[in-house]
């Protein structure tokens, strides 16, 4: 661990590798761009102690390596003898193999590496790639660690090719407008996707508010082949700016609009594409339930409820089931981590954590106390996403939409305030983290469960899973919990009984209706004792409308609950069912009373 903070120190992207591969422990993408934190340094190898460290080369570290490996042919005193440097490590053969580190901030990739100059056996490690470095634990040692040398340029055969734009006019109005401000804004350099797409390197003008370290790396203007310009930042409070925010903080004028195509003009130069529905082979589901039916990674799920009706009480009874893994409302619980906002006391917490037995360190949380003084929503989440990372979180819990993102009610019926909170939450979906957004019910019920949602519809329509919960109607304690999903492993609807702060599942609303006439059946059922009369299907129908209306039996329904009855040796029965001499039937006083709900499971 000291050692990885050290090469932190020194300004490398470092990062856990799993011994004797290249893999990592964590998702590295993010540090391609920007250096760890020292909290997540130590988080990593407190978690994994047995770690390799591994270094992101390229312009984040301001290193990039030549790999010298012996047995396909490479000789290091030669190649070092043409290009000098004095950082050196000796790999953990002990063949002569080794890696050479130049010094450059420069983005150079693989493909503008003159391969020949390298000779057999070289391979660059150049932007984006990974090396391991010595530690006590892997065998690999400093030969020389001293300063090292800027990365030779004559091995740089070519700069990247840049892709002739589709649209030159409106091209061309977009780079003058960044090469006419370069100045004012302080480009350092550029780089070109194979898309064609551009991005401007500068300072963020809002650099005194970054914590993270090589923070002038952070700030990019994106720059379309159409001729578009965007703003992109990678510190979290840049995430709601845009290019207007950035003209005004500079001081500069707006760029040049990009000109849309002519109604009917085709945008690119290849026509659609249609394909056959036949042609279409399924993929298979790699969905990973955190709580099967309800909480995915990388989905985001909206559940909603009205106040003090229990929302956080479900939530933290998932948490609860989720430190060792187990079963909430009938559906698996995976083990999980989880990051928390919550809009509750550290009080309320406390009295929580201890009710639930959250005794485990699977919980990071922000709650109503570290909301203040207030942020933007994209920069709490944002926030919360890197956390999240580097807890190792399957899932971010929000509680509530309304506390969080702090919207007035007349913002939440807009339809694009909405989408610009899904365009936050879809920044952890991508990042394969699940989201769970509790929300508030409207006072007035809606025609179905996406309309009962407060705000707009926006809020239930992006929602990959949309959980409500209500009262049943005549109880306290019951509770009809609707789910509309975009995946067939979500139960459409459950009955639970919220009994002490916790969900007891009673089953869905066909298996309580069925149970509930099975039980009305037995009620109306006599004993067969002391020359007791047995009961005809035709009685039992009509005491049963009676005496049971509730139980809304038919009698194609009876005639089935009878026949299931029979099969389970649940009655007696005499009569040959012809007529003259029905059928008549009795409890099986050898097996009811009993308990059903076996039986209606199985039925």
């Amino acid at each position: 661990m000291e050692q990885a903070l050290r090469y932190l120190a020194n300004g490398w992207s470092v990062v856990p590798i799993i011994p004797g591969t290249k893999k990592t422990y964590t998702k590295w993408k993010p540090f391609q761009l920007r250096l760890p934190s020292e909290a997540e340094v130590l988080d990593w190898f407190t978690r994994y102690p047995n770690a390799e460290i591994g270094m992101v080369t390229g312009s984040v570290s301001g290193c990039h390596v030549l790999d010298a490996d012996v047995r396909n042919g490479a000789d290091p005193q030669a190649l070092l003898a043409k290009y000098p440097t004095g950082v050196i490590a000796k790999s953990a053969r002990d063949d002569g193999s080794c890696h050479l580190f130049y010094a450059s901030d420069e983005v150079i990739c693989e493909s503008q590496i003159d391969r020949d100059a390298l000779g057999p056996g070289v391979d660059p490690q150049v932007e984006k790639n990974i090396v391991v470095l010595p530690s006590p634990n892997n065998g690999r040692t400093w030969l020389s660690f001293t300063e090292p040398s800027p990365f030779p340029r004559e091995l740089i055969k070519k700069a990247a090719p840049v892709p002739k734009p589709s649209n030159p006019i409106t091209a061309s109005k977009a780079s003058a407008w960044v090469e006419a401000h370069a100045n004012r804004l302080g480009v350092t350099r550029e780089e070109v996707e194979e898309t064609g797409k551009v991005k401007v390197f500068f300072p963020c003008p809002w650099i005194e508010e970054h914590t993270a370290p090589n923070a002038e790396r952070d700030a990019a203007l994106l720059v379309d082949p159409a001729g578009g310009i965007g703003f992109n930042c990678f510190h979290g409070h840049c995430a709601e700016r845009s290019v207007r925010d950035l003209c005004a903080k500079l001081a500069l004028p707006l760029p040049p609009r990009s000109e849309s195509p002519a109604p009917g003009a085709s945008r690119t130069n290849e026509p659609p594409r249609f394909r056959r529905l036949t042609s279409l082979t399924a993929k298979p589901d790699d969905t990973v339930w955190v709580w099967k039916g309800f909480l995915a990674r990388g989905k985001v799920t909206m559940y909603a409820a009205k106040m003090k009706k229990g929302k956080s009480s479900l939530e933290f009874q998932l948490m609860a089931e989720a430190q060792e893994g187990g079963e909430l409302l009938g559906q698996t619980v995976a083990p999980a981590k989880f990051v928390l906002l919550s809009e509750e006391s550290e009080d309320t917490l406390i009295q929580k954590r201890d009710a639930y037995g959250l005794t485990e360190d699977t919980v990071l949380l922000m709650c109503r106390e570290d909301a203040y003084p207030r942020r933007p929503f994209a920069e709490t989440f944002h926030e919360a996403i890197v956390q999240a990372e580097a807890f190792g979180a399957s899932a971010i819990l929000v509680d509530t939409w309304t506390f969080w993102t702090n919207q007035k009610k007349d913002e939440e019926k807009d339809a694009g305030s909405a989408q610009a909170i899904y365009d936050i939450l879809f920044e952890a979906a991508a990042k394969n983290i699940g989201v769970m957004v509790l929300h508030h019910l409207r006072k007035s019920p809606g025609e179905d469960a996406t309309d009962e949602v407060r705000g707009s519809g926006n809020i239930t329509a992006a929602a990959d899973i949309l959980i409500t919960m209500t009262n049943v109607k005549g109880s306290d304690t019951q509770r009809t919990i609707s789910v509309v999903s975009r995946f067939r492993n979500s139960p459409p609807k459950l009955i639970a009984d919220y009994v002490d702060g916790r969900y007891i599942l009673l089953g869905t609303p066909s298996q309580l209706s069925f149970k509930a006439q099975l039980h009305a059946l037995l009620a109306v059922l006599p004993v067969n004792e002391g020359n007791a009369a047995g009961i005809t299907r035709d009685q039992a129908y009509s005491t049963l409308k009676e005496k049971h209306p509730q139980a809304r039996i038919s009698k194609t329904r009876l005639k089935e609950l009878f026949s299931h009855f029979d099969s389970k040796h649940l009655l007696e029965k005499a009569g040959s069912g012809v007529k003259g001499d029905p059928e008549r039937f009795w409890k099986n006083t050898e097996v009811v009373p009993l308990d059903i709900t076996e039986e209606v499971k199985a039925a």
